[in-house]
């Protein structure tokens, strides 16, 4: 982007240029690389298989994650149900 014929960078909020006492907002705030980098991989997501695999891949570990701490609860209730009830044997294979 260029304003009064300099170069502006794009990770700031506004540029201003003395000489013509002329300001802007440059539409972009600074950010962290790691933050520009994600939203570079979002916005070619939806043109590269390995980004689509990769959001799946993610999408399938959070699931997994959910699952065990469900997992975890269900365990959890059912020891403090122990507690007050006679235990029950349960069967893994």
């Amino acid at each position: 982007m260029t304003a009064c014929e300099e170069t502006v960078l794009e990770d700031l909020w506004v540029y201003y240029c003395r000489e013509c006492d002329y300001g802007t907002h440059v539409y972009s705030c600074a950010a962290y690389e790691d933050q520009e980098s994600n939203e570079e991989e979002e916005g070619e997501a939806s043109t590269s298989p390995a980004s689509r695999i990769k959001s799946l891949m993610k999408a399938q570990d959070e699931m997994a994650a959910m699952q065990l701490e469900a997992r975890i609860m269900n365990d959890a209730n059912e020891a403090a149900l122990d507690l007050w009830d006679q235990p029950k044997r349960r069967y893994y294979w």
